[in-house]
């Protein structure tokens, strides 16, 4: 996928043109290049898009471009309590303590079609707080909980019905080592979300042996580090 180069030139956002105003906002923008350029940079997921309707496909386009407009999130001590994890059996999250499920998350943003999706993505603040929420291109990263500053450890996790089945350390901002991810991995096994020995944190052996990973437990990674966190 090509890197992203910012909107091309001849393409002009209207400033205070509401979105729901599709058509004003068509007639301000090169339609072909418009199209050609999202093409570029979202790659495989716009191409997939039913071509049947071509009105809804380039509505979607047109919602995800807008939204990659504003930027990276960046969270204060106000907004990022929504996504403060509560750490037991089951996993909760957010002020009113709601059941945690990444696939549910992932499918609730994914049907919004406003961003594209990947990972649930978790941190372990330097408030020593868990926080979560789904990865969104342009959007949501794992700077986005604590205003681009420091952290203790961050990856993504799968979650289902509040029980964890699924942990990685791997942030491409922040770079974390293997130290980190078992900082994380104490934090959860002292809240007894996991227990020492569940073969719960994805590890990768040498590629292409088993480029899916593997499941270790946290004693496991702990003991045996060097050889599983080669290309963690």
């Amino acid at each position: 996928m090509k890197k992203q180069q910012g909107v091309p030139r001849g393409l002009a956002w209207p400033e205070k043109e509401p979105i729901s105003n599709m058509e004003s906002f068509k007639r301000e923008i090169a339609f072909a290049k418009l199209i050609q350029w999202a093409d570029d940079v979202f790659g495989r997921t716009v191409r997939n898009w039913p071509a049947a309707n071509g009105s809804q496909r380039n509505e979607k386009i047109f919602r995800m471009l807008h939204s990659v407009r504003r930027g990276v999130k960046y969270c204060g001590s106000g907004n990022r309590v929504k996504y403060l994890m509560h750490l037991g059996k089951p996993l909760m999250r957010g002020p009113d303590h709601e059941l945690f499920d990444t696939r549910k998350l992932f499918e609730h943003y994914s049907k919004k079609g406003n961003y594209l999706v990947g990972e649930v993505i978790w941190v372990l603040g330097s408030d020593a707080h868990f926080y979560s929420h789904v990865a969104k291109r342009g959007r949501i990263h794992h700077s986005s909980f604590f205003g681009g500053g420091a952290i203790l450890a961050g990856g993504d996790w799968t979650v289902k019905d509040g029980i964890l089945s699924e942990i990685t350390g791997v942030s491409g901002h922040y770079k974390p080592d293997k130290s980190r991810l078992i900082e994380a991995l104490m934090v959860l096994v002292s809240k007894s979300v996991i227990a020492e020995n569940d073969k719960v944190v994805k590890v990768w052996e040498l590629y292409p042996k088993n480029p899916d990973g593997i499941l270790v437990s946290y004693m496991s990674l702990l003991w045996n580090n060097d050889s599983l966190w080669n290309n963690c």
